[in-house]
């Protein structure tokens, strides 16, 4: 069953890549001279890979997020006229950014599926980066605390990108302890809005003079799609997302819940959110009640994700 077709109430999963690039980074494959990629041919390699939500975070630039949601916009007309596109599927865009941040480190910001380029550029405006936008060359001229409270002031969630890799906040130096200055590490994590990181590998250990702060952060996967060959390509690295609807506060408390209850990861045993069983309960009707007021007949529509009533006392 489609998960965009999910006829049930309540939470399901949605798969969701939180890391992508465009032909705005300027690394990307799509912005070497001769290579052309339209915004729907963008889209569509995404709808081909199953992908439900996908983060648009180019380095330093939210360029191509309105001709991104432009593109979507008109494919979706045409599929409610009837004339859908071919391998057109919904897809959820959360608009984006990967900053590269003060310190040396990448950091992810995710606004809400409403925001437009014009979120991402005040951002940028606010963390005072001044370098080429789509380059991660320059940095961030405020420090990274600055840079976080700056994400949730404008109402994103900040991931920082990669986080055991290069350019990552918690890739380890020698004798285990972090690449980055611990210092810088211990205020992002210690103000606590952080909720996840993107970790490339879970077989990384945790920077040990950070591990107590950073171990109960969601560990998220998404593509770092520059280009649509090997493993980064669409639909090669993904996180499995549940939330009643795909909006920035049902990813927060998807996040908040974490791995193995609200997010999994694409490179887990047993990636794949369970199937429905084959008998469930979907609705319940209750007639002729003596204690449920006036509202009768009362009808409770159930899910397969969920296999309890809970009442009050007597009940």
């Amino acid at each position: 069953m489609s998960h965009s077709d999910w006829p049930y109430p309540g939470a399901r999963w949605w798969k969701f890549d939180f890391h992508t690039h465009t032909p705005a980074s300027s690394d990307s494959y799509w912005a070497r001279p001769g290579v052309d990629l339209s915004p729907e041919e963008w889209l569509l390699r995404f709808m081909a890979a199953g992908i439900d939500c996908v983060a648009v975070t180019d380095h330093n630039s939210g360029a191509w997020v309105d001709c991104l949601k432009q593109s979507y916009a008109q494919m979706q007309a045409q599929c409610d006229a009837g004339t859908s596109p071919p391998g057109f599927r919904p897809l959820t865009l959360f608009p984006g950014v990967e900053l590269s941040v003060q310190g040396g480190f990448h950091l992810l910001a995710i606004f809400d599926p409403s925001a437009w380029k014009s979120d991402v550029d005040a951002l940028l405006g606010t963390v005072e980066y001044q370098g080429t936008p789509g380059d991660s060359d320059s940095v961030t001229r405020k420090g990274a605390p600055e840079v976080v409270d700056a994400l949730m002031r404008a109402g994103a969630i900040p991931i920082p990108a990669h986080a055991d890799a290069e350019s990552g906040m918690l890739r380890l130096g020698e004798g285990n302890s972090p690449y980055l200055d611990a210092n810088t590490i211990r205020q992002v994590l210690d103000d606590g809005p952080l909720l996840a990181v993107e970790w490339r590998d879970m077989s990384n250990a945790l920077p040990t003079c950070v591990e107590r702060q950073a171990s109960g952060l969601a560990r998220v996967l998404g593509s770092d799609c520059h280009s649509f060959q090997g493993a980064s390509a669409p639909g090669g690295r993904y996180s499995w997302v549940k939330m009643a609807d795909p909006t920035l506060q049902g990813l927060r408390l998807a996040l908040l819940d974490g791995n193995g209850v609200s997010i999994r990861r694409s490179d887990d045993p047993h990636p794949a959110p369970p199937a429905p069983p084959e008998h469930f309960i979907t609705r319940i009707e209750v007639e002729d009640a003596r204690y449920m007021g006036n509202d009768l007949p009362a009808a409770i529509e159930l899910t397969p994700l969920f296999n309890a009533l809970i009442g009050g006392r007597g009940t």
